[in-house]
């Protein structure tokens, strides 16, 4: 502690030090100043102390979480991720007692850094060298012995490829030889900052804003031994539990899309392949008119929901848009269904309204249940002067005016976004309720997980009453500040190529159903632009996956999400090289790490327990991107959410590296004799020996008087020999049960899928049902 008479000098060196490094640069003032007061030419240690005490304030707004975790005396072993160099220099100033740090000894040695590696008595360590990497372990371990807290950041390296890396078991040694208890420590909102590895690169620039806020949090004190894995997710956890107290980039939707948008006001916002493309400025100044227009209209309007059905297209987005302007929660409706389907939704929220273009019902030959808006009419051409007026007042006036002026009523970021209607694949549509909060934190996440820039442009082909749709490619370029291109028909692949090639885009959104038909049908050279395409909402094939890099050069980063979780959970991204090591991003065959914030755990399918790395069970997730609810069905919410944590219904495998694996789904299994069946390693293995890229058969299970149930096959091919098919399936080692007889194969023109392209399981469940029960006119066999 320090005098108090000290105390006015010290703040008088703290101040010139901030002036100086407004003029200079922070970090490099920063560095400059502490070596000298390191190497004794400029004050004493206090003196260094206190100066890194106001510069942290100064700079920084600091929330600190659970710091009465940290013991009064007595030795302990932090545990904590490792986001940017100036780790170590906050945590000694939020951390009250005197700590020490394990740090790399090829920054605690050199010439430059010593005096204050020295100065904060740092342990240096080295991942070259056992025995140095065990002697640094075991003087950790005697400080601790001895009372002493040390801090160990366990991913052993600076993050550089956005999400949380894998932890070594260093702290193990410590704690078996000391007893003392492992404590999890979450950085977080420090990863982008100027002194992290964002981009891969290292800035010495100021802080984003003045007093940048910073989250600190401490997690209880964990007795006895636990593996690096669950110490992992534990420090995952308190990351999820901080995000409350996160600096928020985005407010609601369309307060934050205004906020991106006035940013680069001249800049292609998005564009139908057709040819209509509209600038930022454009669009605020079109979503101004349709929102009078759509207050006029829908005044008499009972219901806070409008639906909207549409496909992907600028109008279908511009529409989204203007209604949470006009007040009201836009419902994108899905086209590929029923009508009873639509007419499911319209009783369950009271829908009496419904946005959609003449020419696309006369095409679908739907009638809707309720009173129709025709597109073409709400956004009939308005005159040039009220478009060039907005578009004035849009540049001119402030954004928060603009705000007061056109948002009918300030959301709230808890408050209800949007309700995504599942598509009844597994039982009767439901409601997700997602709110503002749950799609902006799942975009931030994935924006800064892909390292996504102001220069990329996405290829837009999913449709938005999909939640991938929805949040990724309507929202997602919108407060991004990316430019979109939208195309309506996925399965065009010409035209969609052509549009990539014409507009030099750099990412591609898509499904693996859509993926396989880009492989023959678009030219290698309309692909050049991409540097990164996801895929989603289905399982990626292998064959896919090797057919698309041999053809275009590029990897598929599958990830994975549930319409409930808003939906992305984990996505691969890029690999990253350079500095001491690489680091990876992407792992085949698996959907990924988890985003930032999120929070994944695989828990036994029996007992509950939670299992460790590399183990089969349910796949749990919890993070601020988890639903709200089902609409009017707590009882259906209270089934699958509990203490925060959502139940997929998937059964996965995390790796020790933080990866991982959906193995399959509990909906896609048959109890046989008494037996869980698997039914997805059985369609896998049928499409490898039918050497088939796409869909061309499903496995399930109908009842059976003998066993409960035996598997089936349906499947869209005549030439088929299944009594082979038995065969091979055997001698590539699948047990008997789980290989469908020769005489429970048949035969079915097309496999219902769903608008996004997946599997349509209630229609083939429906299908199969019928097909199993008329085995004499249904069943092809060769």
């Amino acid at each position: 502690m320090i005098t108090f008479i000290a105390f006015i000098p010290f703040l008088v060196v703290s101040i010139s030090l901030l002036l100086t490094a407004l003029l200079f640069g922070a970090l490099v003032t920063y560095i400059v100043f502490t070596v000298l007061c390191a190497w004794g030419i400029l004050f004493p240690k206090n003196f260094l102390l206190t100066a890194n005490w106001f510069l942290i304030h100064a700079l920084y707004k600091l929330n600190i979480v659970g710091a009465d975790n940290i013991p009064e005396t007595g030795g302990a072993i932090l545990v904590c991720n490792h986001v940017s160099y100036f780790d170590p220099f906050i945590l000694s100033v939020v951390i009250k007692r005197p700590v020490r740090f394990i740090v790399y000894e090829g920054i605690a040695n050199n010439f430059f850094f010593r005096p204050i590696a020295k100065l904060m008595r740092v342990i240096p360590i080295s991942a070259n060298s056992n025995r140095s990497c065990i002697r640094a372990l075991d003087i950790a371990a005697e400080a601790v012995k001895a009372g002493e807290l040390v801090v160990i950041f366990a991913e052993g390296h600076v993050q550089r490829v956005g999400n949380m890396l894998p932890f070594t078991s260093g702290y193990r040694r410590i704690r078996e030889k000391s007893d003392a208890p492992v404590i999890p420590v979450y950085l977080d909102h420090v990863w982008g900052t100027n002194w992290s590895l964002f981009d891969g690169k290292f800035r010495l620039n100021l802080p984003k804003t003045v007093h940048y806020p910073l989250t600190v949090a401490f997690g209880e004190q964990v007795c006895g031994e636990v593996s690096p894995y669950r110490v992992r997710r534990l420090v995952q956890e308190l990351g999820t539990d901080v995000y409350k107290y996160k600096f928020q980039p985005f407010d609601t939707l369309p307060s934050a899309f205004l906020k991106t948008a006035l940013k680069s006001p001249f800049r292609l916002a998005m564009a139908n392949t057709s040819g209509r493309e509209m600038s930022y400025l454009k669009v605020i100044a079109k979503v101004f008119i349709l929102r009078k227009k759509f207050r006029a209209i829908l005044k008499d309007s009972k219901s806070r929901f409008v639906g909207v059905m549409l496909p992907p297209s600028v109008e279908s987005a511009l529409t989204n848009i203007a209604i949470y302007f006009s007040g009201k929660i836009p419902v994108n409706l899905n086209y590929t269904v029923p009508d009873s389907f639509i007419k499911s939704v319209k009783d369950q929220i009271d829908l009496d309204v419904i946005v959609s273009a003449k020419a696309f019902l006369d095409k679908l030959g739907k009638q809707l249940p309720t009173r129709t808006l025709f597109v073409e009419d709400v956004l009939a051409k308005a005159s040039k002067v009220k478009q060039l007026g907005y578009e004035a007042l849009a540049l001119l006036a402030p954004r928060k005016l603009l705000e007061k002026i056109f948002l009918v009523k300030k959301a709230l970021q808890d408050d209800l976004a949007t309700l995504i209607f599942s598509s009844g694949s597994t039982g009767e549509p439901k409601g997700v309720m997602l709110s503002h909060r749950n799609i902006t934190s799942n975009l931030e996440g994935f924006i800064s997980a892909l390292n996504l820039k102001r220069k990329d442009g996405v290829m837009a082909v999913l449709p938005f009453f999909h939640s991938f749709g929805f949040t990724i490619t309507l929202w997602m370029p919108l407060l991004a500040g990316l430019k979109v291109i939208y195309h309506h028909n996925p399965f065009e692949a010409a035209t969609i190529g052509k549009a990539i090639e014409k507009y030099k885009l750099s990412l591609l959104i898509g499904t693996p159903t859509f993926l396989s038909t880009y492989i023959s049908r678009c030219k290698a050279e309309s692909f050049a632009t991409l540097n990164t395409v996801v895929c989603g909402a289905e399982k990626l094939k292998e064959k896919v996956a090797v057919e698309f890099f041999n053809k275009f050069g590029l990897n598929i980063y599958e990830g994975y999400g549930c319409t409930e979780t808003s939906p992305v959970v984990s996505v691969n991204l890029h690999d990253v090289s350079g500095y001491w090591k690489g680091q990876r991003g992407f792992k085949e065959g698996t959907v990924g790490r988890p985003l930032p914030q999120i929070t994944t755990k695989v828990l036994d399918m029996v007992t509950g327990d939670e299992l460790e790395a590399n183990q089969e069970g349910l796949l749990y997730v919890k993070g601020p991107n988890v639903m709200m609810g089902y609409y009017n069905r707590p009882d259906l919410t209270a089934e699958v959410t509990k203490d925060g944590w959502y139940c997929t219904g998937d059964v996965a495998v995390c790796d020790a590296d933080g990866f991982i694996k959906i193995t399959d789904r509990v909906n896609r299994f048959s109890k046989i004799a008494g037996e869980m069946v698997p039914h997805i390693r059985s369609e896998e293995l049928l499409h490898e020996l039918l050497n088939r890229i796409d869909r061309v058969c499903v496995v399930l299970g109908v009842p059976d008087a003998k066993k409960g149930e035996r598997l089936v096959v349906l499947h869209t091919l005549q030439d088929i020999n299944p009594r082979s098919l038995s065969k091979q399936l055997a001698e590539n080692g699948l047990p008997n049960l789980w290989i469908p007889k020769p005489e429970d194969y048949y035969y079915v023109p097309a496999l219902p899928l769903l608008g996004s392209g997946k599997l349509d399981i209630k229609a083939v469940k429906q299908l199969a049902n019928e097909i199993a029960g008329d085995e004499v006119s249904s069943m092809v066999l060769q």
